[in-house]
């Protein structure tokens, strides 16, 4: 990635057997933090769970865990995966199928810009261009290292450099503490043809994406962080987000 070399990555493997026969398996990247002794930390309350009943199960959990569920992200979406996993198993059929299968091919987003402080203009350009000559198609850009002009200027080469048929979207990792800031940065990109733009603001802060998305004719996405029903709820209740 530009100068940095990335020689290995960790991953966790989870795999929650239950006494009534499945074994629900997940696999996530660690990112730096120390999985199996947050596991470890929780696993008393591992007989909350039920392989036939993933929502509930994940409602419970959740609940015994009101106090600390927000250091827990990464633990929480590692246990669910796994019982839904389990739960398919359970009913013996897909797990595609039990979630909704999806007629058509899904297509792979690849990720471009990290580090781009790093980077020159034309050297991120030339990243996009040389993933799009590999075969993709979608293509999301991390919010580059740039003021809000620097940020522009850069999506829109960006965009005229691919073609027209690559999709193009931009990842903002929660970068902007109020809505007037987010209008500010990303108002002047509505013309660039984006497909979205994800997390302005951080998971939860759900008013602030329905305020900007009043402002905006771009897309809004965010969700990937939020753990619970609850906030999936308000998520969906409050508008704001077009992709999940």
């Amino acid at each position: 990635l530009g100068e940095r070399i990335i020689q290995s990555r960790n991953y966790q493997v989870l795999r929650l057997s239950f006494s009534s026969g499945p074994t629900g398996v997940a696999v996530g990247y660690t990112r730096g933090l120390p999985l199996t002794a947050l596991f470890d930390s929780i696993s008393p309350r591992f007989s909350l769970l039920d392989a036939r009943t993933p929502t509930a199960s994940m409602e419970a959990m959740t609940a015994a865990l009101s106090q600390t569920r927000r250091s827990l992200g990464r633990v929480l979406s590692l246990i669910d995966i796994a019982l839904w996993d389990a739960c398919a198993r359970v009913a013996d059929v897909p797990l595609r199928d039990m979630l909704g299968s999806h007629t058509e091919r899904p297509f792979l987003m690849a990720v471009c810009g990290y580090y781009s402080g790093e980077k020159a203009d034309t050297a991120l350009v030339e990243e996009a261009l040389e993933t799009e000559a590999r075969g993709h198609k979608f293509i999301k850009m991390i919010a580059p290292d740039r003021d809000d002009e620097g940020v522009k200027t850069l999506l829109a080469l960006v965009r005229s450099s691919l073609s027209t048929d690559t999709h193009l979207a931009v990842d903002f990792f929660n970068s902007f503490p109020t809505v007037e800031r987010a209008r500010t940065a990303l108002e002047p990109l509505d013309n660039l043809g984006l497909d979205f733009i994800e997390d302005p603001f951080p998971s939860g802060h759900w008013r602030s994406y329905a305020e900007l998305y009043a402002h905006l004719h771009t897309p809004l996405a965010a969700g990937e962080d939020s753990v619970d029903s609850a906030e999936w709820n308000d998520l969906v209740e409050l508008g704001g987000v077009d992709v999940v």
